[in-house]
C-alpha cells in the first residue's frame, strides 16, 4: 500500500487522499518513491495486475478495508490513461 501510495501522490500532485491510513499502518522502511507523474505511471501500469491480485486476496481474507485502499490507489490509472 505505501508505494502505490507514493506513487499515487506523485500522479497527482497535491490532490486531496482519497481515504484516510488506518491507524494501525507503519510505513515499512523500504518505500519507493518516484521522480515524476511518467514514473509514477509506469510503475502503477507494471504492478496493475499484482495489485489487483492483491486486492483480491485481500478480499478473500475478509480485509476488505485494505482491499478498497488497494483498489483507490490505482485511480491515477484511469485518470491519466
Amino acid at each position: 500500500i505505501a508505494t502505490a501510495l507514493a506513487a499515487a501522490d506523485t500522479a497527482e500532485p497535491g490532490g486531496e487522499p482519497c481515504f484516510v491510513l488506518p491507524e494501525d499502518f507503519r510505513r515499512p522502511s523500504a518505500v519507493q518513491d518516484f521522480a515524476d507523474r511518467a514514473e509514477a505511471m509506469r510503475w502503477l501500469a507494471t504492478e496493475r495486475e499484482d495489485l489487483a491480485l492483491t486486492a483480491l486476496a485481500a478480499r478473500k481474507a475478509g480485509l476488505d478495508d485494505r482491499a478498497w485502499r488497494i483498489i483507490l490507489l490505482q485511480w491515477p490509472q484511469m485518470v491519466w490513461r
